[in-house]
């Protein structure tokens, strides 16, 4: 080869590493509440924010011998209810029943579309069934979330309570699955 490939070839190289910069981590991030996961439990250990993807390290707690399945139609949903889906997983095969081991504990990793820069809370959807794993509210223990009352507008709040459960809106996202109109 001679000195211009090899210059090229390099050139390339570096492009395509600085291209998937990470601009943000959040190890050991919180979520507001877990649901469908009735043996057990789903964690996020960690979120890594690139511009090409982001990825979720979880840890699935669930009873030793039961079996779970993750969708390839999961999907992770922003404040504003946009969906960015899965592009793949590693430590755990996808639309087929995974036994859970000994320990009772999986450890595996998804990757989806890029999550926004500005996202400060999101969602795990794990597919769009009415029993779908999901994890709501993930986010940065340290971050500061504003909760506020979406109902504050009227006179009296108070009235109806008995037909209708209270909503909070948490930055502009809504848990309508957590909170059902009687």
């Amino acid at each position: 080869m001679n000195k211009k490939t090899i210059i090229t070839i390099l050139l390339a190289l570096v492009t395509m590493v600085g291209q998937a910069k990470t601009f943000k981590t959040i190890k050991h991030p919180v979520a507001m509440a877990c649901v469908n996961v009735s043996n057990g439990e789903l964690k996020a250990r960690e979120v890594i924010f690139r511009d090409t993807a982001t990825t979720v390290h979880f840890t699935m707690e669930y009873s030793k011998g039961q079996s779970f399945q993750f969708f390839s139609s999961s999907y992770l949903m922003d404040e504003d209810g946009n969906r960015y889906p899965l592009r793949s997983a590693e430590g755990l095969k996808l639309n087929t029943w995974v036994q859970s081991p000994e320990s009772g504990i999986t450890e595996f990793t998804m990757h989806f579309a890029p999550l926004p820069k500005k996202i400060q809370m999101f969602d795990f959807i794990e597919g769009d069934g009415t029993r779908a794993f999901k994890l709501l509210g993930i986010h940065d223990k340290r971050a500061k979330l504003k909760v506020q009352d979406r109902h504050h507008h009227r006179k009296r709040p108070h009235r109806g309570l008995r037909r209708r459960a209270v909503r909070f809106h948490v930055v502009g996202m809504l848990f309508p699955e957590c909170f059902r109109e009687g």
